[in-house]
């Protein structure tokens, strides 16, 4: 029972220390990644609407070409800087390739010839760029594998491709091949490299948000430093209402792990939860074998033993185990890596390098440590107990110590309140996941119901024919005969991105809205309730009168307390309301609905669209039927991302959902290991009460009587352990506040469901001991003595 509960500890604490290593303490793999920072742009006030707008992506504005010419010719904190325009940051570097089977869209970025030399990036096949060159590009290894096969003779290789705003067609060859570890971008991994001219910087609109800046600190600068000095820099001229914007320094390596971080503190401290209770277990299981060689450690002591050579037998003992535990465990971790990748959050940094690294070595020597410790204690602690010489006529007992007894007891409700607080942690958990999917969403998220991303980068689909492009479109769409319902949108919820406007209320006062540009059959595809008036029509397209569906929250910010139908957007004029739709949770399932309104998409049309269908069919028919549609309405424009909208909503939550699976199965796993520790325990308890039991049997003891000596401990350490337990879970409330949703700090639900459950499984565990103690032969046993 120890080796099992240190191995399941152990091997826990292997693969949470392997997915934190890969991702919190193993450097990117750049040279020296320390000294590697990205320069941002704030706004000031841009945390004023986290409702609307991503706070992290605000913090970390993007820097226009005017101030990046200022720095020409300036003595900057950096060794080296590069310009970087991302995928992530504009759609000129989606890149779109031409194959012989089609068209393929690439996450590129166009970068300053010196990019990888500020990185300290070596290609792994042929080269990076030269100064000065044209037409040539380096590709991430991903995409070398995928679409060249991974064959080293793609250096030299051309390859068509549309680039630009302009989508103007070039030939680029390919002259190299990026290390497989190397990313840039993340969750997803820029795929393609393509040089970017000082000359073309100097060209564009003075005052456009297109460039990321990543710099290397120069020898012995400090970031504090840096950011300092590149106060200097910053543009006068770059100002809102709240003031000057500033510039400031984020290391590349806290940018990519992001916001991951909190969770993995989460997890580690659920997994130290684990390790104690684990050691707690074979403590318990140790000081049980304790018990039956009190006999013995008295013979040793008689014939001189020391109690040091004794206690270093104790935990020789318990090292062993440990030892042994530790191997298991490592081994069960290497063979479930594959699942354990597959289980992370999705995008989470480094997820591809999980491994049984240096790092993830140490921490599980560590942890056999620590086991060693815990569970040698009693043993240790029970042969320190006895300093009296014995006789050998005295080893004829074989009780413990008091002291021993108590530490063994006190080790039992250690066990029972870190089981029931890792139950309680694991509840909350698995409740908020409930809570978030079963949340209102205000729209039906369907296995049914398909979202195809379509950007129209192509200049001619940027002109009033888009129109008549997406009414082919949807005629297409429609025609296919497990098609119930189809339309366009130009968001979708909890992805895409929602436009904000700001709107003026009938007492002057300002507020913001997101507005979604739909066709008339987007609530039916998407399951929005109408609540009042009517929903878009084909009519509203004509011009001739603005009209728009509104959220039940914009109603009632506009219009508190009266009907809104027939009533205006902003003030007297302008946009009417025609309709009152259910709120959206467009952002995210974790945040309440904003206020929206819908615009006939006929009327403001956008370069991007969603298409969303609503059919009876099964998703590869459906991806097949979609794609095949939009390239001959769209040529050379290829479908971004096709997915139901279950799976969006289901990849949206992941995280909360690997929070959830982790604390259940570690609740799980320890509290079979404590019901089957527990059961082992009173077992020995039974055999070394034996007599005691048999004499309460021969004086005529009632059965609950014979019983209660064996269990008494137990209930003492489980009323401990369920009592303190639901304190602790309150105490450490704020730790985990962040990754629950619709859960109080004193959440009596799960406090009781932890409590019951190691009660009920406590009950369980006695049921088989205390049934031996009643069938002692009380005779047999006495005569035995």
């Amino acid at each position: 029972m120890a080796l099992t509960s240190l191995a399941v500890s152990v091997g826990a604490s292997a693969a949470i220390i392997s997915v934190s290593s890969a991702v919190l303490v193993r450097p990117l793999p750049y040279d020296r990644p320390q000294d590697l920072v990205h320069v941002w742009r704030q706004a000031p006030g841009w945390s004023a609407r986290p409702d609307f707008w991503d706070p992290r992506r605000l913090a970390r504005g993007v820097l226009t070409p005017a101030m990046i010419g200022r720095w020409k010719g300036q003595s900057l904190p950096f060794a080296d800087l590069a310009i970087v325009e991302s995928w992530e940051t504009g759609w000129s570097p989606r890149i779109d390739l031409t194959t012989g089977d089609g068209v393929e869209r690439l996450r590129g970025t166009f970068a300053t010839a010196n990019v990888f030399h500020v990185l300290g990036v070596h290609p792994a096949v042929g080269r990076t760029f030269r100064e000065d060159e044209v037409d040539v590009a380096v590709i991430s290894d991903r995409l070398w594998r995928r679409r060249f096969g991974a064959d080293p003779r793609v250096v030299g290789r051309t390859a068509s491709m549309a680039v630009g705003r302009a989508r103007e067609p070039r030939v680029v060859e390919i002259i190299g091949v990026l290390p497989r570890a190397v990313h840039f971008t993340y969750p997803d991994e820029t795929e393609i490299w393509l040089p970017l001219a000082w000359s073309t910087i100097d060209r564009e609109p003075p005052f456009a948000a297109l460039y990321r800046v990543v710099a290397r600190l120069g020898p012995g600068t400090s970031i504090e430093t840096a950011e300092a000095a590149m106060e200097a820099f910053s543009d006068p001229a770059d100002r809102t209402s709240r003031g000057p914007a500033r510039l400031w320094l984020e290391r590349v390596h806290d940018h990519a792990v992001g916001s991951s971080k909190g969770g993995l503190f989460l997890v580690s401290a659920l997994t130290l939860l684990v390790l104690l209770a684990g050691a707690a277990n074979a403590a318990t299981a140790f000081a049980a074998s304790t018990a039956s060689r009190v006999r013995e450690m008295r013979i040793r002591r008689a014939l001189g033993a020391s109690p040091a050579r004794l206690a270093r037998q104790a935990f020789t003992e318990a090292a062993a185990i440990a030892l042994a535990a530790g191997v298991v465990g490592v081994a069960a971790v290497a063979i479930a890596l594959p699942g354990l990748r597959a289980m992370v959050p999705a995008g989470l940094p480094g997820a591809d390098a999980i491994g049984l690294d240096g790092w993830t070595l140490v921490g599980v020597f560590a942890a056999v440590v620590f086991s060693t410790l815990v569970a040698g204690l009693i043993p240790a602690l029970t042969n320190l107990g006895h300093r009296d010489q014995r006789t050998l006529e005295d080893s004829q007992t074989t009780t413990m110590t008091p002291g021993a007894l108590r530490l063994r007891a006190g080790l039992l409700g250690a066990q029972f309140l870190l089981v029931t607080a890792l139950l309680i942690a694991g509840a909350m958990l698995v409740r908020s996941f409930w809570n978030v999917m079963h949340v209102e969403k205000g729209f039906d998220a369907s296995e049914q119901v398909f979202a195809a991303e379509v950007q129209l980068m192509h200049p001619a689909y940027r002109d009033q024919a888009f129109s008549r492009y997406e009414g082919e479109l949807l005629r297409r769409v429609r025609e296919l005969p497990y098609v119930k319902a189809a339309s366009v949108t130009s968001a979708i919820p909890l992805l895409g991105t929602d436009a904000v406007r700001r709107l003026q209320r009938p007492d002057g006062q300002q507020m913001y809205a997101h507005v979604r540009h739909v066709d008339p059959a987007y609530f039916d595809v998407m399951g929005i309730p109408l609540l009042r008036g009517r929903r878009l029509t084909d009519a509203d397209a004509d011009g001739r009168a603005w009209v728009a569906v509104v959220s039940q929250a914009l109603a009632d910010a506009l219009y508190p307390g009266a009907d809104p139908l027939g009533r205006f957007l902003e003030g007297h004029s302008g946009t009417r309301i025609v309709g009152v739709v259910a709120d959206v949770r467009a952002r995210s399932l974790l945040q309440p609905p904003t206020p929206a309104f819908y615009w006939p998409r006929a009327l403001q049309t956008t370069n991007q669209l969603w298409l969303v269908v609503r059919t009876t069919m099964q998703e590869a028919q459906v991806a097949a039927d979609l794609r095949r549609i939009v390239e001959g309405v769209y040529p050379g424009q290829p479908v971004q991302r096709l997915a139901t909208l279950q799976r969006i909503l289901d990849d949206t939550v992941s995280d909360r959902r690997a929070y959830a699976v982790i604390a259940g199965a570690f609740a799980a796993i320890l509290l079979v290991l404590t019901g089957l520790g527990l059961s082992g325990h009173l077992s020995h308890v039974v055999a070394e009460r034996s007599r005691d039991v048999a004499i309460r049997s021969a004086l005529g003891a009632s059965s609950r009587q014979r019983v209660q000596p064996l269990v008494r401990h137990v209930a003492q350490a489980l009323a401990g352990g369920v009592v303190l337990a639901p304190a602790l879970a309150y105490l450490s409330f704020p730790f985990v506040e962040p990754f629950v949703f619709g859960i109080d700090r004193a959440d009596t639900a799960s406090w009781t469901a932890g409590a019951l459950v190691v009660t009920l499984v406590t009950v369980a565990a006695l049921a088989v001991p205390a049934a031996r103690a009643l069938k002692l032969d009380a005779a047999a046993v006495l005569k035995s003595l």
